[in-house]
């Protein structure tokens, strides 16, 4: 295993964060208002399974028509996440996105599971972050993960994604209890190259579940953050060639 390389590939979660969470997630915005939550949720639930710019299209249709239902300051907008509006809500986004459109149909079905989730939310507002953090610190991390997992089309990936960076913005990475931070290492084809590169494992065909232990575990031994390493193993293997570009004047 190679401590010096998986500390380098640990720094690149800053480039990750300047990129893909700096100026693009509100916390405190997200805290106060359940529409920007519930945005943020829905953002990475789009991207599985397929080029970022097919997510991106289906992701921006989508949004276009649930802005007009919950982008509002008023009442309205919880009056709205009612379940009897959840057909109309369909046949929007069927005349959007879904089979022989943009996306899939089990786009669609995810939308309507993931606004049913939230209406089901015991909270008064409905803040479907804010009740993420509650759990987490609670101390219910795995509880909680394996209840975004039961979401349609969400499964384990997406929320790992969501709560690794969730926790990152809201800095609860010490609160996470060690058992629990293999559920903050969504595991996809660059984390586990990188994890091969990196002799945190040497079988590229392991199950998702080992290579999350192996990384945390990797990490937890070196006082590197798992967090960061996910991050940055996912940066430098979608962004190899523009680090190369960056760096062939060293080479």
């Amino acid at each position: 295993m190679d401590e010096e390389i998986i500390k380098k590939i640990a720094t690149y979660s800053d480039k990750f964060v300047e990129k893909y969470l700096a100026n693009v997630f509100d916390g405190c915005g997200m805290l106060k208002d359940w529409w920007q939550a519930l945005r943020y949720f829905l953002h990475y639930s789009f991207y599985q399974g397929r080029t970022d710019t097919i997510s991106e299209r289906v992701e921006k249709k989508a949004m276009d028509i649930l802005e007009r239902y919950f982008a509002r300051k008023s009442k309205d907008e919880l009056i709205r996440l009612r379940k009897e509006n959840f057909d109309r809500i369909r046949e929007e986004l069927q005349k959007a996105i879904g089979k022989g459109k943009v996306g899939r149909g089990r786009d669609i079905d995810m939308v309507i599971s993931i606004l049913d989730f939230v209406s089901g939310l015991k909270e008064e507002d409905k803040n479907v972050v804010r009740y993420s953090i509650s759990k987490i610190k609670e101390g219910d991390l795995e509880g909680h993960f394996r209840e975004l997992d039961q979401i349609f089309s969400i499964g384990p990936k997406v929320a790992s994604l969501y709560l690794r960076d969730l926790v990152h913005i809201y800095s609860l990475e010490k609160s996470i209890k060690d058992k629990d931070k293999i559920y903050l290492q969504p595991i996809d084809v660059w984390v586990r190259k990188v994890a091969v590169k990196t002799g945190i494992i040497k079988d590229g065909k392991l199950s998702d579940d080992e290579v999350r232990r192996r990384i945390v575990k990797a990490c937890e031994k070196i006082g590197v953050s798992p967090i960061k390493f996910n991050q940055g193993a996912w940066y430098v293997g979608s962004h190899s060639f523009d680090i190369l570009l960056e760096n062939l004047n060293k080479i």
